[in-house]
């Protein structure tokens, strides 16, 4: 049953706002009950089961809390930047940065404003280059529109390509300035720009 309701409340991502709510309060109940009948069979009296109930919501709370609410949709890349400058850890940022990602793909872009592009172009100066993809990537997903973003991502296109990671921004740069119809650099020649770096700090 607990399982069913979790499964209600991700399907409930697309679904209006009260109707997540109750399906959040669902999963609550069933919850309670399920961890009620674990640990209740053994014990008589209602201050016991009182007790234990109370305990249950206190530990259920916080986590179903944070489950439901990270399958409601961002609102706008302003919500988005917050969760991401408040995030713990990159992978936490990164996370919000992809989910960001995928909601204006799904909608092209269509509800994005002047000051939604300029809140995604600050956020390239995230210090996480994972994050910084996913930026590009939302970028791009607008189009041409958020043509004005170019000159950033060109800045920041040469590091990028040259960066050792098996998962870089590099590609999603490349693809948001091939979306707005900006003409796309060639590939630096990486070695040969550590080549010179090296002989800059021999001398």
């Amino acid at each position: 049953m607990l399982r069913a309701h979790i499964s209600e409340a991700r399907r409930g991502r697309v679904a209006p706002d009260e109707s997540r709510i109750r399906t959040s309060h669902s999963i609550m109940e069933s919850a309670m009950r399920h961890s009620e009948n674990l640990v209740c069979f053994s014990l008589g009296g209602w201050r016991q089961r009182l007790a234990l109930r109370t305990l249950a919501f206190l530990l259920l709370f916080t986590s179903l809390t944070q489950a439901v609410a990270a399958e409601i949709p961002l609102s706008a890349p302003g919500k988005a930047a917050a969760q991401i400058r408040s995030g713990q850890t990159a992978e936490e940022r990164t996370a919000t940065a992809e989910r960001l990602y995928e909601e204006i793909r799904r909608d092209h872009g269509k509800d994005i404003t002047d000051s939604d592009i300029a809140v995604l172009i600050s956020l390239l100066d995230s210090p996480d280059d994972s994050v910084r993809h996913w930026i590009a990537m939302s970028l791009g997903a607008i189009g041409p529109r958020a043509a004005v973003a170019a000159p950033k991502l060109l800045s920041l296109l040469p590091a990028a390509d040259c960066l050792e990671v098996s998962f870089g921004s590099s590609a999603g740069i490349r693809y948001a300035l091939k979306q707005m119809k900006v003409q796309v650099p060639a590939y630096p020649n990486c070695s040969k720009n550590v080549g010179s770096s090296q002989s800059a700090r021999a001398r």
